[in-house]
C-alpha cells in the first residue's frame, strides 16, 4: 500500500472529482458523487534553512 500524505491525497481527490463531473456531464452516470464534498488542503509550514544549511549548498 502506498503511504500518502493528507496534501497529496487532497490532490488526487481533486483529480477524481473533476472526472466524475466530466462522466455527469457527459451522460455517463447519474449524479455527482462530489457534488456535497468539498476537499481541503492542509496548511504546511515550512521552516527556513540554517546558516549551515545554505553553506552545505
Amino acid at each position: 500500500m502506498i503511504q500518502c500524505g493528507a496534501n497529496t491525497t487532497a490532490y488526487f481527490m481533486q483529480f477524481f472529482k473533476r472526472i466524475v463531473l466530466i462522466a455527469c456531464n457527459n451522460g455517463m452516470i447519474v449524479g455527482d458523487p462530489f457534488a456535497n464534498y468539498k476537499i481541503r488542503l492542509e496548511r504546511m509550514r515550512r521552516g527556513h534553512l540554517s546558516e549551515d544549511e545554505l553553506k552545505s549548498l
